[in-house]
């Protein structure tokens, strides 16, 4: 896997259909900065609210992304799944 291969495929065609079966509000990527941890990518998906976010985490959207990534990628890429809540925004 090439880290241009797999940022086309999580830009063109796994984070729009994520965002979308999820409904998610927004959805975002980020590739860490630090050197230490190595090519780390985060994908986030933000939901109006936490039970939105819960009811997104349960059922067959979920597993139907979860089964295409896999189908896709194998166990090359490690996963792991956070769940945040916002306590506080600023805009700058």
């Amino acid at each position: 896997m090439s880290e241009d291969e797999f940022d086309a495929w999580y830009r063109e065609e796994h984070l729009p259909q994520a965002a979308v079966q999820l409904g998610a509000r927004t959805a975002s990527r980020l590739w860490s900065l630090d050197e230490a941890d190595g090519l780390v990518h985060y994908a986030r998906y933000d939901f109006d609210t936490n039970e939105h976010l819960e009811a997104a985490l349960q059922g067959e959207p979920i597993s139907f992304l979860i089964t295409h990534f896999t189908s896709r990628w194998g166990d090359t890429v490690a996963r792991t799944r956070s769940r945040a809540t916002a306590v506080e925004s600023l805009a700058g």
